[in-house]
């Protein structure tokens, strides 16, 4: 958390191999810039599908389910369109 919470570090990059709790780390990632430090990020998978599917079963519940997190999201357009995730 500290690199990639550090304003002067721009760029993470992560080797890692399969099945090592990473997804769940870059869900707290996240959390942590939408619940202290509302910013713009972007997370990048293979596919379409996969992002969605990742957007609507892991970002989407845990935005809904903290207090927090669920306050600083963008509000216009989920209130016309639904949610912004995806």
């Amino acid at each position: 958390m500290d690199a990639v919470t550090d304003p002067d570090v721009t760029q993470v990059s992560v080797m890692k191999s399969a099945r090592v709790g990473y997804t769940k780390i870059l869900d707290h990632v996240v959390a942590y810039y939408l619940s202290y430090d509302p910013s713009p990020i972007l997370v990048v998978q293979q596919r379409v599908e996969d992002a969605e599917d990742y957007s609507k079963t892991e970002i989407a519940p845990m935005v809904r389910d903290t207090p927090r997190a669920h306050r600083h999201r963008p509000g216009s357009q989920s209130e016309r369109h639904g949610p912004d995730y995806p």
